[in-house]
């Protein structure tokens, strides 16, 4: 960042004037280097009139590094900056926002969010859904380790949902899905055919068919019988 800014005084020595994108590239520079307190003193200058305006892209750029730091309120009240100035957020500083938010578990403020966004005419994209689906498994990991806590046991039914439509294997976190496999033989809580076929497909189809099939045969092993659709999913990949 030194060596940053004695490029800009060299901008003012030669007689050339920094453009938005300069102060954009500084400001970057500074969030890359964990400085928020310095970008967000450049911004404020910026914004003073002192030097160019802001764009949106600066407003982005400093929004990325308050929630990088864990500061979605500081990220929040950005927001609502640019909305009583002469700026139109765009999704990708809501994105950065929502990902935040539900990073931290705090979907409730995702969502609220997120129906703010919309109601604006902003489109949601595949960056902002793949944000809600992650913080909803995280708040329902938190909702296993409340239950646990207060002595009630999560049963079989529980964890495949975790598993399986609203967890890791549709999401192709089959790692993350195993990981939720072992926690349930620690606790004590017996995987039923629908736990292996759903890993084993998720296995499948990430690939992993040596994984697979190693998980197929300990199936067997615990007497856990495999039904038509465990022969379906292993016959579809030899095919």
């Amino acid at each position: 960042m030194g060596f940053g800014f004695s490029i800009l005084g060299k901008f003012f020595r030669l007689g050339f004037e920094p453009i938005v994108t300069t102060f954009n590239t500084l400001i970057n520079g500074f969030i890359r280097e964990h400085k928020e307190v310095d970008a967000a003193a450049l911004f404020n200058k910026m914004m003073e009139g002192g030097i160019c305006k802001p764009d949106v892209v600066t407003f982005n750029v400093l929004a990325r590094g308050y929630c990088l730091k864990g500061n979605n309120t500081g990220a929040i009240q950005l927001l609502k900056k640019m909305e009583e100035g002469d700026y139109r957020p765009d999704v990708v500083v809501y994105d950065t926002i929502i990902d935040s938010l539900c990073k931290d578990t705090l979907v409730v403020d995702a969502l609220n969010l997120f129906s703010e966004m919309t109601s604006k005419g902003i489109a949601p994209n595949v960056i902002t859904y793949t944000s809600l689906i992650h913080g909803f498994c995280k708040e329902a990991r938190s909702v296993v380790e409340m239950m646990t806590q207060r002595d009630i046991a999560p049963d079989t039914i529980m964890y495949n949902s975790l598993i399986d439509a609203n967890g890791y294997c549709k999401r192709k976190r089959i790692d993350d899905a195993r990981m939720l496999f072992l926690e349930m033989s620690h606790r004590g809580v017996v995987p039923n055919t629908i736990t292996y076929n759903t890993l084993i497909d998720g296995f499948c189809k990430m690939g992993r068919i040596q994984d697979a099939r190693n998980l197929f045969s300990q199936m067997q092993a615990l007497g856990q019988l495999p039904n038509i659709q465990t022969y379906s999913i292993l016959q579809f990949v030899q095919s």
